[in-house]
């Protein structure tokens, strides 16, 4: 009858233990004198802790914001684990979505981890020029940034972890008064930021004048004298421009900075009937980017110089004795020279 009343009380207690919310674990003990009813002092448990597996975040991601394709770069980041229990995380490093590198890191609980991946510059060579969303990733948590994938030859500054494209922002075009044989001509510089031709044109075409009185009728009515070859983005210095239409007298020339938008390198402007490959603008005007000068057109006289001679054969008699004589005169300087 006692073990009976015992085992009543023990689960009564235990019921009330439920009912309020406490956690009792295997090997709890709960006393009580038989006869009375259990009080909170007489009620004892062993709590249990469960061991929790917290966030993982991602911080102090860096990389450059340049990658030259072809050459070495390095991206780290520290991986930052808010739980109570070591864990091991797959840690990728991609571009636009493609996985180009990936390692596994062991983050102490409560801790930090530094992961850092040194990349081989062939790892881009896939990837075409231009700006990409590129990071690194834990499942679905990531530290992304913008980075601008450049070719191999562009021309670039760096400093510490940030590369910038030295390209000039303005077009721009110098030409100087100059003497030529009339075939060719100098400009001193253009700039062409998004790459393009420097064309020399005849002033009075820039104006509207155009030269087909003096090529004729039957010819086309342009005013193009020569066009550079293909000039890539940026600043070029003393570009010899060949002239198609060579200059016969010396006069004023125009410059001109002509673009390329359909990137063919081929000068379509007249052959698009104006349409294709137009002139730069000046900034804030309708104006084309332009330079004028004065080229002076050297005329070559070749003088041949004839050294003639006249030749004779002179009989003169003395006495009995006839003697030939050889007279010989320069018909240039009038010199008489006898043989």
């Amino acid at each position: 009858m006692m073990q009976e009343r015992k085992r009543q009380v023990l689960l009564a207690v235990i019921a009330v233990v439920v009912t309020s919310g406490l956690t009792v674990s295997v090997g709890s003990a709960i006393q009580a004198d038989v006869g009375t009813e259990p009080t909170n002092s007489q009620i004892w448990a062993q709590e249990t802790t469960t061991e929790t597996e917290g966030p993982i975040s991602i911080e102090n991601f860096s990389a450059p914001s340049q990658i030259r394709s072809g050459e070495n770069f390095t991206v780290t980041a520290t991986l930052v684990n808010d739980g109570n229990r070591e864990v091991v995380r797959q840690v990728t490093y991609q571009i636009t979505g493609n996985v180009l590198e990936s390692a596994f890191a062991r983050i102490p609980a409560g801790g930090t981890e530094t992961v850092r991946f040194n990349m081989s510059g062939n790892s881009i060579r896939g990837f075409p020029t231009g700006t990409f969303s590129h990071g690194i990733f834990i499942g679905d948590v990531a530290a992304t940034a913008d980075v601008t994938i450049v070719s191999e030859d562009a021309t670039t500054t760096v400093d510490e972890d940030v590369q910038t494209t030295t390209q000039p922002a303005v077009a721009a075009v110098t030409i100087e008064n100059q003497t030529s044989n009339g075939t060719t001509v100098v400009v001193q510089s253009v700039t062409l930021p998004e790459g393009g031709f420097v064309v020399v044109h005849d002033v009075r075409g820039m104006m509207g004048g155009g030269r087909a009185g003096e090529r004729g009728r039957d010819q086309p009515r342009h005013d193009v004298y020569g066009v550079s070859e293909f000039l890539e983005p940026g600043t070029h210095e003393n570009v010899t421009v060949e002239l198609d239409d060579p200059l016969n007298d010396s006069q004023r020339v125009v410059a001109v900075a002509h673009r390329d938008p359909n990137g063919n390198q081929s000068f379509d402007f007249l052959r698009s009937n104006r349409t294709a490959d137009r002139p730069y603008m000046q900034q804030g005007s309708n104006r084309p980017v332009h330079d004028f000068a004065f080229v002076t057109v050297e005329q070559t006289n070749q003088t041949e110089t004839t050294t003639a001679e006249e030749t004779s054969l002179t009989s003169i008699e003395s006495g009995s004795q006839t003697a030939d004589i050889q007279v010989r005169i320069d018909l240039q300087t009038g010199e008489v020279k006898v043989a």
